[in-house]
């Protein structure tokens, strides 16, 4: 039975979760910021869409509600926003990185271009 799970977590909690997870399970890194913010750095692996698309909601509504998800965008409120309608479209773990991909660079964890 899947948890419901929507929850902030801070950098050092979403790398522990993206590295100590279950290797069963799915998790999509999800960063919900523009497209040109996107190609400027990101967390590897991660999908972009882009929560200010008039298509976000139709976009987001395609991934496995059942996989899990972290989510970020620069400092964290377009990703909270994001996980409050994630949790209400029924996804069952939804993790918001706390400060954004800001916080997790100025806390030393890698991004790729």
């Amino acid at each position: 039975m899947n948890r419901k799970i929507a929850e902030d977590v801070t950098p050092g909690e979403a790398y522990d979760l993206l590295m100590n997870g279950n290797g069963d399970d799915v998790f999509i890194i999800l960063d919900v910021r523009t497209r040109k913010e996107f190609t400027r750095e990101k967390i590897e692996g991660a999908i972009n869409i882009d929560l200010r698309s008039v298509t976000f909601k139709g976009d987001i509504g395609r991934q496995n509600k059942s996989d899990k998800h972290l989510i970020y965008c620069r400092s964290g409120g377009r990703s909270k926003k994001a996980r409050k309608l994630m949790k209400e479209l029924g996804f069952c773990e939804v993790y918001n990185l706390q400060g954004g991909i800001a916080r997790w660079m100025k806390e030393g964890f890698s991004t790729t271009v």
